[in-house]
C-alpha cells in the first residue's frame, strides 16, 4: 500500500517560493499554542501593544524577537551538538568565495529554525496540522512580533564564533529577546561558554536572553545554558496525544501512540498471528499481521513484514515506544503493549479464516492528564558551571510541538522511502520549549517598555504554575494568567550579577576579566553574598551544614499602598524563618527587602527537599508572588 504524496508549495503558505529577500522573512509562520490562545486575544484587543516606535509593520508596532537557532531534530528529539571554536569559513577554507546558496542564502535548509521562530511568532492560521494530526487553529505567542533570524548552524557543524556573531548582530540590531535553542556541554566554567559570555553582553544592553536548557535528562547536573542572566527553560508535556485505534471483528479495540503520516483504509481487513512476521509467506498480502517483537531490531521486524506484503503491521512489545517513534518506519504500525497479546493472539488463531481487524490513524487527544509535567528527556539542574542558582528557571511546553516548516523540506518519508513534505512539523525538545518564553517576554515587553530584562524573567517565574522538583521545573510551568501584572517583581541589574561573581572569585576571575574587559580590583569594589534572583537553593551536606541566609529585595509594580504577608509551603525537616514576615508599600517602585534563613533540623532525608516562599497581597489576595526554594545534599561527581 502506497502513502500518498503530500507537496505543499510555499504559495500555499503564504510564503514566496522565490529566493527570501529580507522582507520575505516575514512571511506566515505558525504554531499550535491553544494554552496561550486566549492570553493572545486579551493582548490583541488590549490598547497597550503599541510599543517600539523605530519599527512599523502593517501599521503597528512591533517588539522584536531574535531566533538562534543551533540545534538539529533527529527522528522527533533535538540534539545538540557540539560548538567549535572557528567559524564555517575559518574552519572550511575551500567554502570561500563559494556561491553555494546553502551558504549565502539566509533561507532555512535544516528547518529547525523555522520550527522555533514560529513558536514564538508566527501568524495566525485555520485548519494547521501535521498530516490531520493537532489540527486546529494555530499561532506563535506573540504574533505581533518581528522576527529577527541569525542563520548561525550548517550542516557542517556548529561554530561558537558564528553564534556569538550572531547575538552580536542581533543586539545591535535593537532586538528585545534573543531566544536560543542552542547548547554547548561544558565543564570549565562559565568563562569558557561563549553563549555564557555573549548573552550577558546582551543583558547589559537591555535584551532578554532565554535559551533551552538541554535534552539530556532526566539525570541531575546535566543542564545547559545556566548562567544566571539568562533565562533557561526546561520542556513538559501539554496534555495532548497522538494516537492511532485497533479493533478486532469482535469489538474489542486497543489505543496506541501513532504519529503515522500515510492515509490508510478505515476498513475492516483479515488479521493474522505470525509470531516472527514470518518473510514468504505469501497468505499474509493484503493482511494485517500480528508479531512478537522478540528484541530484535524493530525495523527488521517490519521490513520483513513488508516482504510478505501484507498491508500493516501489529507489533506486540514490552518497549516504551512513544508517537514520534512511529513516524520514521514509512509504513502502518500499531505498537501494541504484549500485555494484550493472549487476548489478540486468541482472536486471530481461534477465528482463523474470519478474523478482522481495523486500523484507523489521525487520532489527537486532548485533555490527558498529568498535564503539564517535565517530561524525561528535559535536562535537570543544578548547573555544573554556576550551581549556586537554582536552575532551570521555567518550564514550558516542548513535546511534539506544531509549527511551521519550510514546504521544500521533506518532514518525514513515506514507503518506498518517498519524502513527505508539509508545511507544519511536530518536534519534541527544549529547543521547542524556550521559544514559547520568549513570545511571552516579546508581550511583557510590549506593555511595560522600561523593565530590565530580570523584571521580565521575574513576572514569568513569580506566576507559575508551581510544581513539584524546582532541579527539573525551575518555578514551574510558564503561566499567562498573571505575568502581565504580577505585583512585585525581583529586579537585578548588570552590575548586580557581577558584584555576585566577585563573591565567588576564585571561581570567577578569569570571567570577570572577559565581561567587564577590566582587572578584578576596578570590577569587584562591591562583591555581594546575594543576588537578587526569584528563587532560592541551599546546600546542605558535609561541608555545609551551617545555616544558610539569603537577603532578597522586591520592587512594587502593583500599585500604591499594598502590604504583602509572607507564607512558606514544603521544605519537610527545614527550619525556614523569614524576617519581616509583612511588607508595606506605600507607592510603585517602591523597594522593600527580606531576610531567609534555613536551617536543616537533621541530615537530609533524600537529595532534594523543596517548597515555595510567596508574599501574598493582603487586601484580597490578587497577587501571589512566589519563589521556588531548594534544599538539597547534592554534590557535584568530580
Amino acid at each position: 500500500m502506497e502513502l500518498p504524496e503530500v507537496n505543499e508549495t510555499a504559495e500555499e503558505h503564504g510564503c514566496s517560493s522565490e529566493k527570501p529577500s529580507k522582507e520575505m522573512l516575514s512571511c506566515k509562520i505558525y504554531k499550535s499554542g491553544f494554552s496561550f490562545q486566549n492570553f493572545i486575544q486579551e493582548l490583541e484587543n488590549s490598547s497597550k501593544l503599541a510599543i517600539g516606535k523605530d519599527l512599523k509593520f502593517g501599521g503597528l508596532s512591533r517588539s522584536r524577537i531574535a531566533r538562534g537557532c543551533v540545534t538539529y531534530e533527529i527522528n522527533g528529539h533535538d540534539h545538540q551538538k557540539k560548538l567549535k571554536e572557528k567559524g564555517l569559513f575559518a574552519s572550511n577554507p575551500d567554502l570561500r568565495g563559494t556561491k553555494n546558496d546553502k551558504y549565502s542564502s539566509p533561507y532555512d535548509t535544516i528547518g529547525h529554525g523555522t520550527h522555533v521562530a514560529a513558536i514564538a511568532a508566527g501568524n495566525h492560521v485555520e485548519n494547521a496540522s501535521y498530516f490531520s494530526y493537532a489540527q486546529g487553529t494555530a499561532s506563535g505567542i506573540a504574533p505581533h512580533s518581528h522576527i529577527a533570524m541569525y542563520k548561525a548552524a550548517w550542516e557542517e557543524g556548529v561554530y561558537s564564533s558564528d553564534v556569538i556573531a550572531a547575538i552580536d548582530q542581533a543586539v545591535r540590531d535593537g532586538v528585545d529577546v534573543i531566544s536560543l535553542s542552542l547548547g554547548l556541554s561544558t565543564d570549565d566554567g562559565l568563562e569558557n561558554d561563549p553563549i555564557a559570555v555573549a548573552a550577558f553582553a546582551a543583558v547589559q544592553r537591555g535584551v532578554f536572553v532565554v535559551a533551552s536548557g538541554g535534552n539530556d535528562g532526566p539525570y541531575y547536573w546535566s543542564l545547559i545554558n545556566g548562567a544566571p542572566w539568562i533565562m533557561t527553560v526546561g520542556a513538559g508535556t501539554m496534555g495532548r496525544e497522538f494516537r492511532g485505534i485497533l479493533t478486532l471483528g469482535n469489538g474489542v479495540s486497543f489505543s496506541f501512540p501513532s504519529l503515522f503520516p500515510g492515509e490508510f483504509p478505515s476498513v475492516p481487513f483479515p488479521v493474522t498471528y505470525a509470531e516472527s512476521c514470518n518473510a514468504g509467506n505469501n497468505s499474509l498480502v493484503n493482511r494485517i499481521i500480528v508479531c512478537n517483537e522478540e528484541n530484535v531490531n524493530i525495523r527488521s521486524k517490519l521490513q520483513q513484514a513488508k516482504s510478505t506484503g501484507a498491508n500493516a503491521v501489529v507489533l506486540l512489545t514490552d518497549k516504551l515506544l512513544a508517537a514520534q517513534d512511529t513516524v520514521k518506519f514509512g509504513f502502518p504500525v500499531a505498537f501494541i503493549s504484549s500485555k494484550h497479546q493472549e487476548t489478540i493472539k486468541n482472536y486471530a488463531s481461534s477465528n482463523e479464516n474470519n478474523a478482522t481487524a481495523k486500523l484507523e490513524f489521525h487520532k489527537t487527544v486532548t485533555g490527558t492528564k498529568p498535564a503539564p509535567e517535565v517530561d524525561s528527556y528535559s535536562s535537570r539542574g543544578p548547573f555544573t558551571s554556576f550551581p549556586q542558582i537554582l536552575k532551570p528557571d521555567i518550564l514550558a511546553p516542548g513535546t511534539l510541538i506544531l509549527s511551521a516548516w519550510p514546504p521544500a523540506k521533506p518532514v518525514t518519508t513515506g514507503t518506498r522511502a518517498r519524502p513527505l513534505f508539509s508545511g507544519f512539523n511536530l518536534l519534541t525538545g527544549t529547543s521547542m520549549a524556550s521559544p514559547h518564553v520568549a513570545g511571552v517576554a516579546a508581550l511583557i515587553k510590549q506593555v511595560h517598555k522600561d523593565w530590565s530584562p530580570s523584571a521580565i524573567k521575574s513576572a514569568i517565574m513569580t506566576t507559575a504554575l508551581a510544581l513539584d522538583n524546582p532541579l527539573a521545573v525551575g518555578a514551574g510551568h510558564v503561566s499567562t494568567e498573571r505575568v502581565l501584572n504580577p505585583g512585585l517583581i525581583y529586579d537585578t541589574s548588570p552590575q548586580d550579577f557581577i558584584n555576585f561573581l566577585c563573591h565567588e572569585v576564585k571561581q570567577s576571575r578569569k570571567l570577570i576579566n572577559i565581561i567587564t574587559r577590566s582587572n578584578i580590583s576596578d570590577a569587584c569594589r562591591n562583591p555581594s553574598p546575594y543576588l537578587n534572583y526569584p528563587s532560592i537553593i541551599a546546600y546542605f551536606n558535609s561541608d555545609q551544614n551551617g545555616p544558610k541566609i539569603m537577603r532578597r529585595t522586591l520592587t512594587n509594580v502593583g500599585g500604591a499602598m499594598r502590604s504583602y504577608s509572607v507564607r512558606v509551603r514544603g521544605l519537610k525537616g527545614i527550619n525556614v524563618s523569614v524576617e519581616p514576615k509583612r511588607l508595606m508599600f506605600s507607592k510603585k517602585n517602591e523597594k522593600q527587602s527580606y531576610t531567609v534563613r534555613l536551617e536543616s533540623q537533621s541530615a537530609l532525608r533524600g537529595d532534594v527537599v523543596y517548597g515555595v516562599l510567596s508574599w501574598v497581597d493582603d487586601e484580597d489576595a490578587k497577587f501571589v508572588v512566589s519563589c521556588p526554594v531548594v534544599a538539597t545534599s547534592l554534590v557535584q561527581e568530580s
